[in-house]
């Protein structure tokens, strides 16, 4: 071992390996560096990660015959140890190189977006890279990435797609950007990464159309104090280059100390995330950015967000969140009351007791943000609110355009049709919503089969339900009333009213309604009142169309008018939404 050693001192062996690694070092990071400006995709630095660490042994040979005497002859010995090398490297290289294919199979999201069509100055942003040295700021990248869309968003000219949307395809590596613009029905698609090191960042763009030239490649750097001048020049950047000017001045965001505004846009990338112990977390970084920044308003509405969100998913302390909900919403419009998403927050929590409340705050949303598709998807609730399902699929229909591969865009738009009696319309957007999400049930789909009267295909889609779902029995139950099995039906729905009956009463009262059990459904409605006289979103029990038999029923008619719902009530409530040309 002693003798190998000093062969490969006096060899020089190791002197040129460490030489020939620090080179290679400095060639990639360079590689890296120039990576978004010159456009070196991911695929060529996999190429260049082989080549150089292909490159090693061969450094190794020459230097084991070469190192010591510099001698320039060339022996038969070397050229055969030489080639040899060479070959198994080659093997090896091509064994694990990066290459294209005909592509991977579709996944189901793929499906969806495949064959949508393109519409003319539209474009998404990807979710921008965080290529900082130790990878810790991607909630800067992530954050930097969706402002950027709020502000081409305001730009009347520019169709964008929601950052719901851009997230769903971004983490597919395999997807060329003419790809990604095809699944998106998009012009256009930007691309960026941010690098943060020391107090200096610095964030690289690219604008690149659907048949992958590029229109845009600029770099900015500034000092984290200037992100929000960043942002600004990114987004003036883009427009200019799609329109040559920029024919509506961008909307300006509400500026935040440099420590406060990365405080927020850590919370809400903790919320959005939805990780461990998301809600604590989420809150009390939202709440320090409010300590040191209290007239911020995003962060007011951010908090109301993650506070709303909680009242969903811990019934236990939903009391306490709707109360910090809305306590935010009414501060941040005292803050400012031209804020679009404070007004339409502040009109969901008016729900359902002050119907006029309600459509006052929505009207004023959408007259601050009148091409908004977040407040139009609300205009399209208000509207199923409301009890006008049919005059709500066009707003709902609005927001899947601008965010086509949003779970819950889809789920509203399903539901809509399904209450409008759209059963064809119904399963397609349904089906469309469980390939975006796959492996999720889907009670609707099973409803919708039974509607059409198909039995034995809404029986697969409730057996598919595990044994103690609630959802099964409901399903299974309905389906033996139609077959004639009361005695089965009967119990699959004496199950569903014990497991859900103190939690859900009306999915129990829509359970007996699908099977006509009068008695049963005056029952449980009978335990309802206006809080709690609604099925999932807030939507009116009432309306659902499985209870329309009830109609001219007087203990019916009684009930819809103690919990509001009423068709005169509804009726009463002006609420004329219009959809932007």
């Amino acid at each position: 071992m002693r003798q190998i050693l000093d062969r490969l001192k006096q060899r020089k062996v190791i002197h040129w390996a460490g030489a020939y690694l620090a080179s290679s070092w400095l060639i990639f990071e360079v590689l890296q560096g120039l990576g978004d400006p010159w456009g070196i995709g991911d695929e060529t630095l996999r190429w260049a990660q082989l080549l150089l660490i292909a490159g090693l042994p061969l450094v190794l040979v020459v230097a084991w015959f070469h190192g010591a005497r510099g001698a320039q002859n060339v022996s038969g010995r070397e050229v055969a140890v030489v080639s040899g090398v060479t070959l198994i490297m080659a093997g090896l290289v091509w064994t694990a190189a990066p290459r294209t294919t005909d592509g991977p199979a579709p996944t189901p999201a793929d499906r969806v977006a495949a064959s949508r069509p393109s519409r003319p100055n539209s474009l998404v942003v990807m979710p921008f890279r965080d290529l900082s040295p130790l990878g810790d700021h991607a909630y800067l990248a992530s954050g930097i990435s969706e402002e950027v869309t709020h502000l081409l968003a305001g730009v009347p000219e520019l169709q964008v797609i929601s950052q719901t949307s851009a997230a769903a395809v971004s983490n597919r590596s395999d997807l060329t950007v003419p790809e990604i613009a095809s699944r998106l029905g998009v012009e256009n698609v930007v691309e960026g990464s941010v690098r943060v090191a020391g107090e200096r960042v610095r964030v690289t763009v690219q604008l690149v159309d659907r048949w992958d030239a590029r229109l845009l490649s600029e770099t900015y750097e500034g000092s984290l104090d200037d992100v929000f001048a960043l942002q600004d020049s990114v987004a003036v950047a883009v427009a200019r280059s799609l329109r040559g000017e920029v024919l509506t001045d961008l909307a300006r965001l509400q500026r935040a100390n440099p420590e406060a505004y990365q405080l927020f846009l850590l919370g809400r990338h903790i919320n959005q995330q939805r990780g461990e112990d998301w809600y604590t977390r989420s809150t009390e970084l939202l709440e320090r950015v409010i300590a040191l920044e209290p007239g911020y308003v995003p962060a007011w509405i951010e908090l109301a967000i993650v506070h709303t969100d909680w009242a969903f998913l811990d019934p236990a302390q939903a009391h306490d969140a709707r109360r910090e909900a809305r306590e935010a919403t009414e501060r941040a419009l005292e803050l400012d009351s031209t804020s679009a998403p404070a007004h339409g927050m502040l009109s969901a929590m008016l729900h359902p007791h002050d119907l006029e409340g309600v459509v006052r705050e929505m009207d004023r949303a959408l007259e601050l943000a009148p091409r908004d598709p977040e407040m139009l998807m609300w205009a399209g609730l208000t509207l199923q609110w409301l009890g006008r399902d049919t005059e709500a699929i066009p707003f709902f229909e609005y927001k899947v355009r601008h965010d086509p591969l949003d779970y819950l865009s889809l789920v509203n738009l399903g539901l809509a049709n399904y209450i409008a009696g759209r059963w064809d319309e119904a399963e397609r957007v349904r089906r469309l919503a469980q390939a975006v999400q796959p492996g999720t049930q889907s009670a609707a789909l099973g409803l919708i089969a039974i509607q059409k009267g198909d039995l034995d295909r809404a029986r697969g889609i409730f057996e598919g339900f595990d044994a103690a779902s609630p959802m099964r029995d409901m399903g299974l139950g309905v389906i033996a009333h139609r077959e004639g099995r009361t005695d089965d039906a009967r119990v699959h729905l004496q199950r569903l009213s014990a497991a859900l009956g103190a939690s859900n009463p009306p999915l129990v009262a829509l359970g007996y309604a699908l099977v006509r059990d009068r008695e049963e459904v005056l029952r449980w409605v009978g335990r309802l009142d206006e809080e709690t006289a609604s099925l999932g979103g807030g939507l009116p029990l009432s309306t659902r169309p499985e209870f329309a038999w009830l109609d001219g029923d007087p203990e019916w008619i009684a009930f819809r008018e103690r919990v509001g719902q009423s068709p005169e009530r509804l009726a009463a409530v002006e609420f004329s939404p219009t959809l932007p040309e």
